[in-house]
Order: C-alpha cells, then sequence, then structure tokens
C-alpha cells in the first residue's frame, strides 16, 4: 500500500488514461469493454489477484486521489469490471464471449485468406476457385534446375570438378549460349523449325564484306593523311620524342667535351632559410593510388590518336 499512497499525480493519471483507452477502443469495435483489459490481469487469473489489483486501481484512479477530468468515468469501470470477474456466473459469461470473439476473429482472416486465393486464382486464369493450400515447396520443372546438354559433364571429367558459376569473362566466342534458358516448349518448336542446336550465330564476313571493309579502312588512312592536321595526342607523342633526342644529342656534347663536370642541381627555395624540409604532401605522404608513367597514360589513350575513330576502328564523320 505503500507505494500506492505515495504515488505521485503523473502516475495516477497515467493509469485512468489507460482504462478510459480500454473503454475508448471497446466502443469503437461496438462491443462492451474486456474486464480483464480493464483491470490489466490475465485471464487466467486468480480471485485473489483480482482483488488485489481491484483495491491497486482503485486508490490510485479515486476521484478524491486522482486529478484527472474523467478519473470518476474510469473508476466506475473498474469497480464494474471488478464485479464481473469476482462473480463466477459473470465471469463464466465474459469468457465464453471473448473465446466467441476469438473464434469469429480467426474465421474472418480464413474467409479474407480464401478471398485473396481467389482473385490470385482469377488473374492467372485459373478461374474463381480458391487455391488449395500448399502443404510443402513446389517442385520445380527439370529444366530449371538441371544444366542443360551443352553444359553436361563430359565424358572422364567428374561433376565435382567442373565450375557451374557465371563467368566473369563472358561466353566463350566459340560457344553459343543461347539455348541454356529454353524450356522444352520453346525447344520443341526451335526443333520443329528445323534447328538441331541452339540458334545459329552469323558467320564470319564473306570475303566480299572483308574487301569492302579494307577499302573504306584505307581511304580513311588516306584522307587523315592527306586532310586531316595533327590530333593534340600525336604532337604530344612527337614532342616526346624530339625531347628524347634533345637530351641525348646534350649528354654526347658533354661526353666529346672532355668530361666535363656536369651541372650542379639547382637547390629548393627552402635551402638557407629553413633548418630542414618544409612538409610537403604529396612528396612526404605520396598519392593514394599507384602513379602510373606518362608512357602508360598515353597507352591508354588510344581512342584519342584521331577524332574519326574511338579506337576500336577506322570510321568517317
Amino acid at each position: 500500500m505503500l507505494d500506492v499512497q505515495g504515488a505521485g499525480d503523473d502516475a495516477r493519471a497515467a493509469e485512468a488514461v489507460r482504462v478510459l483507452g480500454e473503454i475508448a477502443s471497446a466502443v469503437s469495435a461496438g462491443k462492451e469493454p474486456d474486464a480483464y483489459e480493464v483491470l490489466g490481469v490475465p485471464r487466467s487469473a486468480a480471485k485473489a489477484d483480482v482483488k488485489k489489483r481491484y483495491w491497486r486501481l482503485s486508490l490510485l484512479i479515486h476521484p478524491d486521489k486522482c486529478a484527472h477530468p474523467r478519473a470518476q468515468e474510469a473508476f466506475a469501470a473498474v469497480n464494474a469490471a471488478a464485479k464481473t470477474l469476482q462473480d463466477e456466473s459473470g465471469r463464466a459469461q465474459l469468457d465464453e464471449r471473448l473465446e466467441d470473439e476469438r473464434l469469429m476473429r480467426i474465421a474472418k482472416e480464413e474467409a479474407q485468406q480464401q478471398q485473396r486465393a481467389a482473385e490470385w486464382a482469377r488473374v492467372r486464369g485459373g478461374g474463381g476457385a480458391p487455391l488449395a493450400p500448399v502443404a510443402g515447396p513446389m517442385a520445380r520443372e527439370s529444366w530449371m534446375t538441371e544444366l542443360p546438354p551443352e553444359r553436361q559433364a563430359k565424358a572422364g571429367v567428374s561433376a565435382e570438378g567442373m565450375v557451374t558459376s557465371f563467368s566473369q569473362k563472358g561466353t566463350d566466342a566459340h560457344r553459343d549460349s543461347s539455348g541454356w534458358t529454353d524450356t522444352p516448349a520453346s525447344r520443341a518448336e526451335r526443333l520443329a523449325l528445323g534447328a538441331a542446336g541452339p540458334m545459329q550465330l552469323p558467320s564470319s564476313l564473306s570475303a566480299a564484306e572483308a574487301r569492302r571493309a579494307s577499302e573504306l579502312a584505307g581511304m580513311v588512312d588516306t584522307y587523315n593523311s592527306k586532310s586531316r592536321s595533327k590530333s593534340l595526342l600525336e604532337k604530344h607523342l612527337e614532342k616526346q620524342e624530339q625531347d628524347k633526342k634533345d637530351k641525348k644529342k646534350r649528354k654526347r656534347k658533354d661526353k666529346d667535351a672532355g668530361g666535363a663536370e656536369p651541372e650542379a642541381e639547382p637547390q629548393e627555395d627552402w635551402v638557407g632559410k629553413h633548418p630542414w624540409r618544409p612538409f610537403d604532401r604529396e612528396r612526404d605522404l605520396g598519392p593514394t593510388l599507384k602513379a602510373k608513367s606518362a608512357q602508360d597514360l598515353v597507352k591508354q589513350a588510344g581512342s584519342l590518336s584521331s577524332r574519326f575513330g574511338s579506337g576500336q576502328g577506322r570510321s568517317f564523320l
């Protein structure tokens, strides 16, 4: 009793709000309040537990103790719930009503599930009859779980040693995988049309097409050599080559001069101004990624060598 007598106004008001909420929920659902929920006891509570709970609530939400404006209404609901649960016939009627409501709720849920199943069957074209409950996982057809003939284990090779995962480098150029995903119906249709195996890919270029492609390539090269100015990449490569030649000439000239002392490298700006070299982010920490040389960058920029091509072949604008 001491905790009830010393309870604050917030605790009393919170209990009154809980009781009023149970009443409001029952009224909105069109049924009588559940005495178990009003008192806050389980359905298996004994009479002694119901009486203790009732004494505690009556002290908490009594209108003389609780400042909630609707404390009288909550107190009356608690009295009615306690009276119902302490009366054997009244509690038996309440248990019967709650059991009927539970069974009705289960029946409604099953009816809704059957209705959804019937609508799904109707959408799939199976009529309006509800779908039968599935006893276990649905069995997949063999074409979904077994490898096609093109991927079956070869003679002398165990299935454990074969790799059945997707290739990260694409399909083989000499192998057609178009029939791997064929269903039995599509495979039978293709066989009826006269194709014994997977769809045939177009053969390689004919002699006339290859000759035409060679002529077009020659025309592009002729036009580029006569009419097109040098690209920036070509100019850059020529400058690199000329710089290499000039550097070799200077070395040869210094060697011919009698082994003169090479020129001293220019000192950095901080020499004589600071006791140690200042921090340089690029020099001290280095780049986060592996630096590439100028030659590597030039090799990767092959598509820039011509404004008439993308690095994949020759073509006009």
